[in-house]
């Protein structure tokens, strides 16, 4: 009697491992999409709060920019005014009889105004060759901060300048690349 009942007991085992192997057999792919999907909603979750950040920050940029005195709106004044050449070749042209009008000398011997193009950050781009005389190291300077001044109606970058400090020449001749950036 005890000899059936392990024979008993041997196939209970046999017929629950065959159960266990064929429930693995047919679930395993549910199991993968199972994790599949998991991993797909957790990089969705991840994406979601990156892009509610995002959207934080340019509602707070939003907010200051809707201010009247805000900083960041002065900052970006001056992308913001309409490009012309004759209002470029003004700008340049008013300061240097500006300073004409006292000791020292801004002769312009050459402005170049290429045409526009758009740059990386969406804003269009000119570039401007200015060619000049310059009387002295301090008018250099001066005229310099006065293209590139953040409140200045036009905002120049200088792309590439050298110039030999401290020469001791009675004027100094100067080729200044300038990029326009505005909208």
């Amino acid at each position: 009697m005890e000899k059936k009942y392990t024979q008993n007991n041997f196939i209970s085992y046999v017929i629950v491992l065959f159960s266990f192997f064929v429930i693995i057999f047919f679930t395993k792919s549910f199991y993968n999409t199972l994790q599949i999907e998991l991993d797909m909603q957790e990089t969705l979750t991840q994406e979601k709060l990156t892009a509610e950040k995002e959207l934080t920050r340019l509602n707070e940029l939003q907010s200051k920019l809707s201010e009247d005195e805000s900083e960041i709106l002065k900052e970006i004044q001056g992308f913001t005014g309409e490009y012309s050449d004759k209002a470029v070749v003004d700008y340049i042209y008013s300061y240097a009889q500006q300073v004409n009008q006292g000791d020292d000398r801004i002769i312009i011997r050459k402005l170049d105004l290429s045409d526009t193009s758009e740059s990386d950050l969406g804003f269009s781009k000119a570039q401007v060759n200015l060619s000049a005389v310059i009387s002295s190291e301090e008018t250099l300077f001066a005229f310099i901060n006065y293209l590139i001044s953040p409140e200045s109606s036009y905002r120049f970058y200088i792309t590439n300048f050298q110039y030999d400090l401290g020469e001791e020449t009675p004027t100094i001749n100067v080729s200044i690349p300038l990029t326009l950036y505005y909208k």
